[in-house]
Order: C-alpha cells, then structure tokens, then sequence
C-alpha cells in the first residue's frame, strides 16, 4: 500500500537532488540522503538548505540523515567540513540523526564508531544513531517539536528523496 505524500518533498524550495546527495525539508526536520562517500560538495548542498530551513524556523530544525551502508569513509577534507559546519549549525539545532544501514557487520561497526564520536565529543543537541529509516522518524520529529506527528509523513518524505536519487543512476 502506497501512502500518499502530505506534500511532495520534490517541490519543497530546499529540495536539491544530485548523483552524490539529495536533501530536502518536512517541516523544521531537513531530510538529508547519502548513496556514496560523503563529499564537500554534497555537506555544502546540505549545509545551505539547513541555513535557509533556519531562516524559516529561527527556533531550531532537526536532521535526518541516511547514509547507505558499505560506503566508504568520507575523506579528510569532507570531515574537516562537515566538523565546521557542525560547530556552525550545533546552537539552533535541535536533533542530529543518522541512519545505517548495510551488512550488517559493516553498518553495526559504522553506528558504533558514530556512537562513541558521540559519547566523547560535546554537542550542544542531542544525536542519534539507528539502523532502519522508521525509528529514526520517529525520534527525529520528537526532537524538532512534532511529537503527535505520525512517523509515516516523514518516512514518506524520505523514501520519496531517496527514490528521486537513484532515478539519477
């Protein structure tokens, strides 16, 4: 059973899909796909919509982020960049997610690395790790204030996001 969008997140003003990204908003939550290695190019893409989702929601915004599993490390330079931008955007935000999933070796490894870069490091939002796209929903709209909002509205957004990169393949 196909669920119809509450809005298409293709239209959204944020919305940018590219073969190595593709981001879009639901509300305050910035929805944020990752197919391959995370590059500087596709966090700046990322950075920006959150910036202009900001000016919108001066309050705060959450993101919810899918990297697919197997992918390789990002490299220096990309985590140079997305460290600066994290510092930049960490006092209005109101929660980070990221979603892995993969082999399931692969994708536990990932998400625990992330989880102890979290345990060690100081965020000023909190931050989530998960293996499947619904949980990650659900937490990420408590965080930006959508707490009677049904997870599927945003699971729609994502997989709507996600189908629109691969068409690029």
């Amino acid at each position: 059973m196909t669920v119809p969008l509450a809005h298409d997140p293709l239209t959204h003003p944020l919305c940018s899909v590219a073969a190595d990204y593709a981001v879009s908003a639901w509300e305050n939550v910035l929805v944020a796909y990752f197919p391959d290695r995370v590059t500087v190019p596709a966090l700046a893409a990322v950075h920006g919509a959150n910036l202009a989702l900001l000016r919108d929601f001066p309050e705060g915004t959450a993101t919810l982020a899918i990297v697919r599993g197997g992918m390789p490390m990002p490299r220096s330079d990309a985590r140079a960049y997305a460290a600066k931008i994290g510092r930049e955007a960490s006092a209005r935000l109101r929660g980070e997610c990221i979603v892995i999933d993969g082999h399931p070796l692969w994708a536990r490894t990932a998400r625990t690395v992330l989880y102890t870069i979290g345990l060690v490091s100081t965020s000023l939002h909190p931050r989530g790790v998960f293996d499947a796209v619904d949980p990650a929903c659900r937490w990420v709209l408590d965080k930006g204030g959508h707490t009677k909002t049904p997870a599927f509205q945003l699971v729609t957004t994502v997989e709507a996001l996600i189908a629109a990169n691969h068409r690029l393949r």
